[in-house]
């Protein structure tokens, strides 16, 4: 046997390993003072994440799966294409190349849910109210890594409040500007009326939601708006307390940040069309519509609205006072509060109030026909303590700044909510013996 014939060197041969060579052709520069690490996808480009230094690829791939989920990393490299295991610790001025593939996971059922808003302004509104979903959405809880740090802050989701279909913000407007069209709610049977003749129009009737929504979903041209503001002379309508109440919780809002010792109230409107509408037609939705808020018993939230009865606006505050709900208002002494008093008893019991407390304020002037703004400005004593008119003139004034903020407003909108009722002023034109400042019936004073 000669030494080629030797049976010793018959090992395997080595087997030559070449590096697995990253396929991205350009691979940005690496920076000093950071680590760049880039995930690359078989169908997608790459994406550039910058991190920090101190943990391993595994750990930061560990981080990113529970932010993205359903991605399997397949193998890492550097910047020149040579792998690197998963264990590899990052450091600044490294550049690291992640290979990875999409995980095929089954697809959540979609739960369809009603849109709800949170401000008193426009708001989307859910197309079938009351609609619940099929199983309740949770949270799921995931831990994230420290060792990857956020490129953005975080922005936590803010408390939405809930609103249903019975609130004042519930019907939107469009938000983007409108093709001029003859397709809107034609204004023409409310142009040619002056203040007398929208006086004398009916309360409409609510007996449903679908009805109410009806009502509150038509919309007018912001110029014919307009001219039925300047027929109302001094009367008011339902839209124009919906825009100042919600202007009151802004007011509200920024009194509380100027003014650490300002006594801040939780305030809920309550749709001005809708209470008119219980007083002139039944209470047929009070249930419904104080099971739809158990939050203002539960958090002891007040209710702002004002009430229409007889040609004449009533200001209406509802206060929680534990048990007991308190109905606070400011009047001329001779209107009857008979009708208003039944449905805010209606109101307590839906909302789950044991009884009602009632304080009236009398109003010891007469006014002709600025009742709406004398009720807006009790709203505003009531939440924010500003002085009360004590005269006429002082009752023009008001009304007069009341009404330039909501024509303001109007002009500054391409569409209006339609106005359905107005109210006047004092129904009994008696003068007070006492009126100060006023003549009495012989022309003394």
């Amino acid at each position: 046997m000669t030494v080629l014939d030797d049976d010793g060197f018959d090992d395997a041969p080595t087997p030559w390993f070449e590096s697995t060579q990253c396929d991205i052709l350009e691979m940005p520069e690496a920076l000093p003072d950071v680590c760049l690490v880039i995930f690359y996808h078989e169908f997608s480009n790459p994406i550039h994440i910058k991190v920090s230094e101190g943990g391993t690829i595994q750990s930061f791939l560990d981080a990113h799966s529970q932010l993205v989920g359903g991605l399997r990393a397949t193998h890492a490299c550097d910047r020149i294409g040579n792998s690197v295991p998963f264990t590899h610790v990052l450091s600044v001025g490294q550049v690291i190349c992640i290979r990875c593939e999409e995980c095929s996971t089954p697809e959540s059922p979609k739960v369809s849910m009603p849109v709800e808003a949170a401000s008193v302004g426009l708001v989307p509104v859910s197309c079938q109210p009351g609609l619940e979903p099929a199983m309740p959405v949770l949270p799921v809880p995931c831990t994230v890594s420290p060792t990857a740090t956020w490129t953005a802050p975080a922005h936590e989701d803010a408390e939405v409040p809930r609103f249903g279909p019975f609130d004042a913000g519930e019907c939107p407007e469009p938000s983007q500007p409108m093709p001029d069209c003859d397709s809107w709610i034609s204004a023409a049977p409310l142009l040619s009326l002056q203040a007398e003749q929208l006086l004398a129009l009916h309360v409409p009737m609510v007996t449903g939601t679908k009805q109410l929504w009806s009502l509150k979903h038509q919309l007018l041209k912001a110029e014919d708006r307009t001219i039925i503001l300047d027929h109302q002379q001094g009367i008011w309508a339902d839209d124009e307390f919906r825009y100042h109440i919600s202007m009151l919780f802004q007011l509200r809002n920024e009194r509380a940040c100027a003014d650490k010792t300002f006594e801040f109230k939780k305030l809920f409107m309550l749709d001005p069309l809708l209470i008119t509408g219980w007083a002139h037609h039944g209470d047929h939705l009070c249930d419904a519509c104080g099971r739809s808020h158990p939050e203002i018993a539960r958090d002891q939230i007040c209710i702002l609205s004002a009430c229409m009865i007889e040609g004449h606006w009533i200001p209406v505050v509802l206060a929680p006072n534990g048990n007991q709900l308190s109905f606070t208002t400011w009047d001329a002494p001779q209107h009857s509060h008979d009708v208003l008093d039944k449905v805010v008893e209606a109101i307590s019991k839906s909302l789950g109030f044991d009884n009602v407390v009632r304080l009236r304020h009398q109003r010891m002037f007469f006014t002709s026909n600025k009742c709406g703004a004398l009720a807006m400005a009790y709203l505003h004593h009531w939440v924010l303590g500003s002085m009360l008119p004590t005269n006429n003139e002082e009752a023009e004034v008001i009304h007069e700044g009341f009404r330039s903020a909501f024509k303001q407003a109007v002009h500054g909108c391409q569409l209006a909510r339609r106005p359905w009722i107005w109210g006047a002023g004092d129904a009994d034109q008696d003068w007070f013996h006492n009126e100060p400042g006023v003549l009495n019936r012989s022309g003394c004073s």
